[in-house]
């Protein structure tokens, strides 16, 4: 996103338009006709459905969405506490007393878009109505019977209210009416959302009954139907058309980041393992996979910035069983290291590592000569120096022992001064970060190295001694599953531990530079409450001051979900970031990467994002940065003032006109602090027009 000041004239906009129901009089109305009978007659199904957003200042209270009275009725009411209850009507006969009642009540509806549809479904002897929610069945009623389908009434349409009832207090994005049913709850339980949101605009077909996207100009007081019935909505009382509102609250899902078809793969468990960010934005994303957005990709694709794949990214892995990429990182060249379980790249020999050029072709210069039953690299940094630690299972590099843990010159030659010394007991390395100082953290497959005692975790010199200074207080029965270091050099570590030298830590924990436990952290008081549950804890990382954790939470006293978090760095729940819901309860989050303008991108083991079809890979709103003042001082200084809540590098440029075009610099702003100033000294008299682009 782009954010602008605008010095003199208009400000600048150009999200998708919806219907803005103003006050509690205005709606719109359609006069009846044998098109909205949806579902009279017997065997016949309907779908009504629509995209919406709820007014942050909407008050408690009963609101009209879809109402053809003697026929099917569509409120909300919004309890004081948030709560949102959806009931449907829907009438056997035209009879007044002859309708079946059923409701559905969700938590507070978080800020952003959301999608309602009411199925009836006909089946043999009975008729299944389903309420559903942003991906989930909210409500489901199996016992009804409609022997002859929903009554056809011959009442007006009326779409955001009515006579007699209150407008809906918010926006009315995308409405469809179907002759048919379009979500069946018949995906596999477990594995996908019951029914996958739309992505962005509603199409139709030929059992579209009416189809409306409310994209008019300002003051229209008609609405086409897009199906092409002529079902065109006529304005009653005052509402108008405008920009649908840009909820970008943290956490929130950025729906301008979409793969489409997403990742498949023929094998199982498949997903996203690691993920590089080039220079121009593009993503590169690692993993075991088959195809991305329906092109044929073995493991590893590159995504532009807006989520499709880069056609011109091909990468020829080997045709082993089921190969792996689970470590990859981009090189100041553009160049980047893959790591994993293969054999062969572009036919040439290269088991566990290799280096691609940035179009994905093979670099014949590096060679690291891996061997070893079954080798398999986990991780992969690169160090100032340009040499790299390599971490995973093989035994020799070039012909020379080195058990699993090795560091490499920059063309993949053995550096012979780093030597850990393991022998054939030593353990598989499964995640090495390297400290400031040079020293390198380890997780592995084993609680003990040598004759010394450890928990799964230890720290080697820059020589590949085992520093006898760092002592980890993670017990040894219950192993790491991930770790990341903090700015101020502490450690997070996250698995399957439930205490910590006595404590009690329940999946996550934070270790003082030496190993001991930090006591100042902890999740215990924090709502949700973290639950660890069989290994479904799968991150925690700290970015920009705040500590991001994928888990099972608790939501209530009985209810578990798959979430993930921000807290604050004392533990405490960070209450400003919107929690994006998982449905699979075995989903992890591998990455959790900050990129351009301060997003969040997520990739690892999921099929969707808070009901939106997002697999393996997703991208969330992040902090927002925002002119908080554009003054000009001088004839030719212009002073801008920028909040930064995450405190990242930030480019100003300006540009001559509306609409922008050409931009220029003005000035990089390093970050690190919430507030910044930058100056544009030559301003000059003329307009201006400012953005700032954070810099991941």
């Amino acid at each position: 996103m782009l954010f602008l000041a605008v010095l003199t004239g208009n400000g600048v906009s150009g999200n998708e338009r919806a219907l803005r129901l103003v006050n509690t009089t205005g709606y719109s109305t359609l006069a009846d006709n044998d098109s909205l009978d949806l579902a009279a007659g017997a065997g016949t199904g309907a779908t009504i459905e629509f995209s919406f957003y709820l007014a942050d200042d909407a008050a408690p209270g009963v609101y009209g969405l879809v109402l053809k009275d003697r026929a099917y009725n569509l409120t909300l009411e919004l309890a004081s506490d948030g709560r949102a209850t959806f009931e449907w009507e829907a009438w056997r006969t035209t009879g007044q007393f002859d309708r079946r009642t059923m409701r559905g009540t969700a938590p507070a509806l978080k800020p952003g878009r959301h999608h309602f549809a009411a199925v009836f479904r006909p089946e043999a002897a009975k008729v299944v109505r389903m309420m559903l929610l942003d991906g989930y069945v909210l409500a489901r009623n199996d016992f009804d019977q409609f022997p002859t389908g929903m009554a056809a009434s011959t009442n007006v349409l009326t779409i955001g209210g009515g006579a007699g009832i209150a407008t809906y207090p918010g926006w009315i994005d995308e409405m469809r009416l179907s002759k048919s049913v379009r979500y069946t709850n018949d995906n596999a339980p477990g594995f996908s959302v019951p029914y996958v949101v739309p992505r962005n605009q509603f199409v139709t077909n030929a059992e579209t009954v009416a189809l409306w996207h409310f994209d008019e100009p300002s003051g229209a007081t008609t609405f086409e139907d897009a199906s092409g019935n002529t079902n065109h909505l006529a304005l009653v009382g005052t509402a108008n058309v405008e920009a649908a509102p840009m909820v970008q609250d943290p956490g929130t899902l950025d729906l301008t980041f979409d793969l489409g078809l997403g990742l498949s793969s023929e094998t199982f468990p498949w997903g996203v393992k690691a993920v590089a960010v080039q220079g121009d934005g593009k993503l590169v994303l690692a993993g075991q996979f088959t195809s991305a957005g329906g092109l044929r990709r073995k493991n590893i694709a590159r995504l532009n910035p807006d989520g499709s794949v880069d056609p011109d990214f091909a990468v020829t892995s080997s045709d082993d069983f089921m190969p792996e990429f689970r470590a990859l990182t981009t090189l100041p060249n553009g160049k980047m290291l893959v790591g994993g379980r293969f054999n062969r790249i572009e036919g040439a020999a290269r088991r566990g590592i290799a280096r691609l050029n940035p179009d994905g072709s093979l670099d014949s210069a590096f060679n690291a000569e891996l061997t070893g039953a079954g080798v398999d690299i986990h991780s992969i940094e690169v160090l100032p120096d340009g040499k790299v630690m390599i971490g995973g299972a093989f035994s020799s590099v070039h012909g020379t022992s080195r058990w699993n843990i090795a560091r490499l010159q920059a063309d993949g030659a053995l550096d012979a001064s780093f030597d850990a010394g393991f022998a054939v007991s030593s353990p598989f390395f499964d995640k090495m970060l390297v400290q400031t100082d040079g020293k390198i953290l380890c997780n592995t497959y084993t609680t003990g190295i040598g004759t010394r005692s450890y928990s799964n975790l230890v720290r080697l010199t820059v020589t590949g001694a085992v520093d006898g200074t760092f002592h980890p207080a993670v017990t040894t029965e219950f192993p790491i599953v991930n770790m990341s270091l903090q700015r101020d050099g502490k450690i997070l570590v996250a698995g399957n531990f439930v205490t910590v030298n006595g404590a009690s830590r329940n999946g996550v924990a934070r270790l003082h530079a030496d190993g001991s436990l930090d006591h100042s952290f902890d999740l215990a008081n924090s709502s949700p409450s973290h639950l660890s549950n069989g290994g479904s804890l799968s991150f925690a990382a700290e970015l920009d001051g705040k500590i991001y954790v994928s888990s099972l939470f608790r939501t209530g006293p009985h209810e578990v979900r798959p979430q993930l978090a921000r807290f604050k760095m004392d533990g405490s729940l960070d209450a400003t970031f919107q929690i994006p819901e998982f449905f699979r309860t075995d989903f992890h989050v591998f990455v959790l990467q900050r990129v351009a303008n301060g997003k969040l991108l997520i990739a690892g083991e999921f099929t969707d994002v808070n009901g939106y079809s997002r697999t393996a890979v997703a991208r969330l709103n992040g902090e927002t940065l925002r002119f908080l003042s554009a003054r000009r001082e001088l004839p030719t200084l212009t002073r801008l003032v920028i909040s930064n809540p995450a405190k990242m590098p930030v480019m100003v440029e300006w540009a001559p006109k509306l609409p922008p075009t050409n931009w220029s610099p003005v000035g990089m702003h390093e970050g690190g602090i919430e507030v910044f100033e930058i100056v544009d000294e030559a301003a000059g008299e003329d307009q201006r027009v400012y953005r700032a682009i954070g810099i991941p």
